[in-house]
C-alpha cells in the first residue's frame, strides 16, 4: 500500500514539475523568438515621429525661419549626448544634395547604394523604415520626406541599443523563472503528499465495491483519518447491500406499474394495504367517500373491487372482472399477484382499463350486421310478396299488375341505393376512393342545388329559404361533385324530418381560410343523448321514419369530409329543429387541380 501511494505521489509530482519546466522553457523560447522582431519594430516606429520633427525643422530652415546653427545642434552625434533627437541624421534637398550629415554618415563603410535607394523612396512620398550597415554596424532607419521642398530626412539608431534593452528583459524573465520554479516544486510536493495520502488507502476497496463485490471491507485498525475513512466505507457498503435488497422487491412491483402507465393502477402489499396508486384510478372513480374510515373505500367506493383484490391475495392467482359503472361505462379489472425472491406473495397489482369504447364498438358491429340484414330484408320481402302472385297468375287486372310492377321497381331501386351507399361508405373508410380537388365557385353550386330543392320543399308543404348572398363569397378548393353530394344529403334529411308547414334554410359564412355551409330546418330536432351518434351508420333518431332511408347518408358525409380534410357538426334541440354545418377550404394562390 505504501509503495502504491509513493508511486502515485511521485507521478503526480513529476507531472507538475514537468509542466512547470515546460512552461518556463516555452516562455523563454517564445520570448527569445518574438522579442527581437518586437523590439525592432518598436525601435523603427519610434524613429518616425523624430524624423518628421526634423523634417519640419529643415523646412523652416529652408524658409529662413531658423539659422543653420540651430539646425546643426539637432544633428550632433547621438554618442556625444548633445543631440536632442537621440539618433544619427542625414538630410538632402530636392536635388539630392546633403543639407545635414551626422558624423557617422561621414565615415567609411557606408552602404551608399542602400542609402540612396532609401532616399529615393522617401522623395517619392513614402514613409520608409528599414536598416543600414555603416562601418560594419547595423542600424535601424526611418525616412520621411520634406513635404513642401521635396527633400528627404533619414534618422538611424544602432541595433546594439535595441539588443541591450531586449537582453535586460530576458535576464529579468530568466531570473524570475529560476526563483519561482524551485519554490513551486516544493509547494507541489507538499500539496501532492497531503492530497494523495488517504486516497490509496481506500482505492482498492472502492474499486472492489464498484465491480459488485459488496462484501469487500476496508482496514478499520489504521490510526487517524485513514481508520475513519475505512469505517465509513464499511458502513456505506453495509447500507448499500441493504438498499439493493429492498430495490429488488420495488423493481418487480414497479415493472407491473410501468407496463400500464396509461391505465389505472393500484398496488397492495401482502396484508391488503394500499401501497401505491396513480391519478387515473381517482378519475375512474370520482365519487369516492372522503369521510369513510376505510382507506380503501376512500380511494374506490366499490366493494366489488376490493372483494376481487382479497380473492387474488388469498388464492395467489390472477383475477379478471368487468365492472359496469353508471353512465354505461365498463371498467375491466385485472389483478395480478407479485412475488419476492423467496417466491412468496409480496402483494398484488390491479390494472383498471376503461373498455367502454371497445364494448360500444362490439355492440355497433352487431347492430351493423342486424341493420344491414333488416334493410335488405325489407325490400326483398316486399318484392317476393308481389312477385309470387304475379308468377302464379293471381293478378288478372292489368292496372293491378302495373301497380305491382311500380312497387317492385321502387323496392329494387331502394335496394340498389342501399347497396351503393354501403359500397360508397366502404370505399371511403378503406381510403380507396380518390377525391380530385379543384377551384370552383361554391355560391353558384349552392344556388343550383337550391333551385332543385325549392320545388321539392313546396311539394312537401314546406318553405325554402336561402339566407346568404354569395356575391362576396371567395372561391373554394375542393371537389364540386362531392360538395353537391353533401348538400343533397343534408337537404334530403332536412325535408324528410321537417313536418308540413316547416321551413328549410340554406346559408353560409366565411373567413380567409374556410367557407362554412349550413342547412337548417324546423323539424323534430335531435335529443341531447342522440347527438353523439347521429353520424353513426344506420343510426336513426326517429324510428318512425325508418322506411324513408338507410341511415347511411350522414355517415357518408362525415367520411367524405374526413378524406377532404374538412369538418362537419350539428347543433340541435329536440322539437326545435337542427342545423348541420360543414367546412370547405378557400382557394389560395398556387393551388392546382390534384388527386
Amino acid at each position: 500500500m505504501v509503495k502504491k501511494q509513493s508511486l502515485l505521489m511521485r507521478r503526480v509530482f513529476v507531472v507538475l514539475v514537468a509542466a512547470m519546466l515546460t512552461m518556463a522553457l516555452l516562455t523563454g523560447a517564445v520570448f527569445a523568438l518574438l522579442s527581437g522582431q518586437t523590439f525592432s519594430k518598436l525601435s523603427r516606429q519610434e524613429l518616425i515621429p523624430k524624423a518628421s520633427a526634423l523634417a519640419g525643422l529643415i523646412s523652416r530652415y529652408q524658409r529662413g525661419e531658423i539659422s543653420a546653427d540651430v539646425l546643426s545642434a539637432m544633428v550632433n552625434d547621438a554618442a556625444s549626448g548633445e543631440s536632442i533627437l537621440g539618433a544619427y541624421a542625414y538630410a538632402v534637398d530636392a536635388q539630392g544634395e546633403p543639407l545635414l550629415t551626422s558624423s557617422l554618415f561621414q565615415q567609411s563603410g557606408v552602404d551608399e547604394s542602400a542609402l540612396q535607394n532609401l532616399i529615393a523612396r522617401v522623395q517619392q512620398g513614402e514613409t520608409v523604415t528599414g536598416s543600414l550597415e555603416i562601418g560594419g554596424a547595423q542600424l535601424y532607419c526611418a525616412g520621411v520626406s520634406v513635404s513642401d521642398t521635396g527633400g528627404a530626412v533619414v534618422l538611424c539608431m544602432p541595433m546594439v541599443e535595441q539588443l541591450a534593452a531586449r537582453n535586460v528583459f530576458l535576464y529579468a524573465l530568466l531570473l524570475a523563472l529560476i526563483v519561482s520554479i524551485p519554490l513551486s516544486g516544493v509547494c507541489a510536493w507538499l500539496a501532492t503528499r497531503k492530497l494523495l495520502a488517504p486516497l490509496t488507502q481506500i482505492r482498492q476497496v472502492a474499486m472492489d465495491m464498484a465491480s459488485g463485490h459488496l462484501d469487500a471491507r476496508a482496514d478499520e485498525t489504521a490510526p487517524g483519518e485513514i481508520g475513519d475513512v475505512g469505517r465509513s466505507l464499511n458502513a456505506m457498503a453495509t447500507q448499500l447491500a441493504s438498499s439493493i435488497y429492498k430495490t429488488i422487491v420495488q423493481r418487480d412491483r414497479l415493472e407491473h406499474i410501468i407496463d400500464g402507465l396509461s391505465e389505472g393502477i393500484v398496488s397492495l402489499d401482502a396484508e391488503g394495504r394500499i401501497q401505491q396508486f396513480n391519478p387515473a384510478v381517482e378519475s375512474m372513480f370520482p365519487n369516492a367517500d372522503a369521510q369513510t374510515a376505510d382507506p380503501r373505500l376512500r380511494l374506490i367506493p366499490d366493494e366489488r373491487v376490493w372483494q376481487d383484490f382479497d380473492k387474488a391475495l388469498s388464492s395467489v392467482e390472477p383475477v379478471t372482472h368487468n365492472i359496469e359503472m353508471d353512465g354505461d361505462r365498463v371498467i375491466r379489472l385485472l389483478i395480478t399477484p407479485i412475488f419476492d425472491e423467496m417466491d412468496a406473495c409480496a402483494g398484488v397489482v390491479g390494472l383498471f382499463s376503461d373498455v367502454t369504447q371497445m364494448e360500444r364498438l362490439e355492440r355497433t358491429r352487431r347492430d351493423y350486421v342486424a341493420n344491414v340484414s333488416h334493410e335488405m330484408r325489407t325490400p326483398l320481402t316486399a318484392m317476393r310478396g308481389l312477385i309470387e302472385p304475379l308468377k302464379e297468375g293471381m293478378v288478372k287486372n292489368e292496372e293491378d299488375r302495373q301497380r305491382y310492377y311500380d312497387i317492385i321497381l321502387r323496392e329494387t331501386m331502394r335496394l340498389s341505393r342501399l347497396i351503393s351507399d354501403l359500397m360508397e361508405l366502404s370505399r371511403l373508410q378503406s381510403g380507396s376512393l380518390a377525391i380530385e380537388k379543384s377551384t370552383f365557385d361554391v355560391g353558384e353550386l349552392v344556388l343550383d342545388v337550391c333551385d332543385r330543392y325549392q320545388s321539392i320543399a313546396a311539394d312537401h308543404g314546406q318553405s325554402f329559404r336561402l339566407l346568404t348572398d354569395f356575391s362576396g363569397c371567395p372561391e373554394v378548393y375542393s371537389n364540386s361533385d362531392r360538395v353537391e353530394q353533401l348538400m343533397v344529403i343534408l337537404l334530403d334529411n332536412a325535408i324528410k324530418y321537417t313536418p308540413e308547414g316547416g321551413t328549410v334554410s340554406v346559408g353560409a359564412s366565411w373567413n380567409e381560410d374556410k367557407v362554412t355551409l349550413f342547412v337548417r330546418d324546423t323539424g323534430i330536432g335531435i335529443a341531447k343523448k342522440d347527438l353523439p351518434y347521429v353520424f353513426d351508420r344506420f343510426y336513426k333518431v326517429d324510428r318512425a321514419h325508418s322506411g324513408k332511408g338507410s341511415g347511411l347518408g350522414l355517415s357518408i358525409a362525415r367520411e367524405l369530409l374526413h378524406w377532404m380534410g374538412e369538418e362537419i357538426w350539428v347543433n340541435s334541440k329536440e322539437g326545435q329543429g337542427s342545423t348541420f354545418s360543414f367546412t370547405v377550404s378557400v382557394s389560395k394562390p398556387g393551388m392546382k387541380t390534384e388527386e
